[in-house]
């Protein structure tokens, strides 16, 4: 969401509080009584969150009056994580932008055989400054953990709270044949990127953001998966998943093709396909991809996120059906392309993930 510069600052003057208590947890630290910080438009402030050279910070307290906010502004963009525990507490983790006192995430708690706990992630803009709170749904005087460690992510255009590309008048410019790095931030509706095809071009895409549409110059929708022609185009991402880092590449066609006429002796990288279909069925899901002139494709599968544990499977056509899964289940699927020469096996980079239920 785009802010008003003047209305933030406004905001930023109201909201100023005085930052005492809260004192980070060392290795010899067991419990931390904190000083009661004052209390503006209702957030009561308990510390400002300072990160060690690992980018980590962890803080003992006790609830005073139900909420404890720390105050946090990355100074890059990245993802931050949060780990909340309050013993026999219930404890539920909240995130508030400060210039705008909006409530952007409230997560229930989770039970744990230690204790009520929450961890939860976020990815955080630069510059925009958060209060992340721990709540106690238990009673007050009840002492509690928050644990935070913040990563960074790479960008190829560095945002913050007042520079995002979140219209087309915003777009940033990119070149055919590199690729670029984004970062979707809870605090984002959209990025927008600007670009010029020649002859014919393709988009690839990889990591969390798998959603995009693509508009010509007159800001008309355009069908983008049989290939773009010679104009101006804009591409709108605009994922289901604001939270992660995600690359693109928009492939000229002509110089592909100038690159497959080189000598036989030359072996090059296959070209990415991505998901065209996901059809779910009985403990099964059938997945389609873009046609590409390769060898054959692979799909990866897995019940984790992050396809720890994760199966493969290589097809020829462009579509496969995977079978003796478990029923009900959502499974996260990716795809890439294969191709060999000689003795060698090339593969293409993984695409974006999507899943699919299946049915019992």
């Amino acid at each position: 969401m785009r802010k008003n510069k003047m209305m933030a600052a406004a905001f930023a003057v109201m909201m100023s509080v005085s930052m005492v208590g809260g004192v980070p947890v060392s290795a010899s630290t067991n419990s931390v009584k904190a000083a009661t910080a004052k209390s503006t438009a209702g957030i009561h402030i308990k510390n400002t969150v300072n990160l060690d050279q690992n980018g980590r910070a962890k803080y003992n307290g006790t609830f005073a009056n139900n909420e404890e906010y720390y105050k946090f502004t990355p100074s890059k963009t990245g993802t931050l994580k949060i780990v909340s525990t309050g013993g026999s507490n219930y404890v539920k983790n909240c995130l508030r932008e400060e210039f705008s006192n909006q409530m952007l995430v409230d997560y229930p708690f989770i039970f744990s055989p230690n204790g009520y706990s929450l961890t939860t992630e976020y990815t955080l803009a630069k510059g925009t400054t958060y209060l992340i709170g721990a709540l106690n749904c238990g009673s007050d005087n009840a002492s509690y953990t928050i644990a935070f460690q913040f990563k960074e992510l790479k960008e190829s255009f560095p945002e913050s709270y007042d520079t995002q590309n979140e219209e087309m008048s915003d777009a940033k410019y990119v070149e055919l044949n590199k690729r670029y790095y984004a970062v979707r931030a809870i605090s984002e509706t959209a990025d927008w990127f600007k670009f010029t095809v020649k002859s014919e071009a393709d988009i690839s895409v990889s990591g969390d953001v798998v959603d995009w549409d693509v508009y010509n110059s007159n800001g008309a929708p355009v069908n983008q998966s049989t290939g773009l022609k010679k104009g101006t185009y804009y591409v709108n991402f605009h994922a289901r998943n604001a939270n992660g880092q995600y690359s693109f590449i928009v492939i000229d066609k002509k110089a592909a093709q100038n690159n497959n006429k080189k000598p036989n002796n030359t072996v090059t990288k296959p070209k990415a396909t991505y998901i065209t279909k996901l059809t779910k069925g009985s403990k099964r899901f059938k997945v389609s991809v873009k046609k590409q002139s390769v060898t054959g494709y692979q799909v990866q599968y897995s019940l984790k996120s992050n396809f720890k544990g994760s199966k493969t499977k290589s097809f020829k056509g462009t579509s496969y059906t995977v079978k003796k899964l478990k029923g009900k289940k959502k499974y996260y699927v990716r795809v890439r392309s294969y191709k060999k020469s000689g003795s060698k096996t090339l593969y293409s980079a993984w695409s974006g993930k999507k899943s699919v239920k299946t049915n019992k």
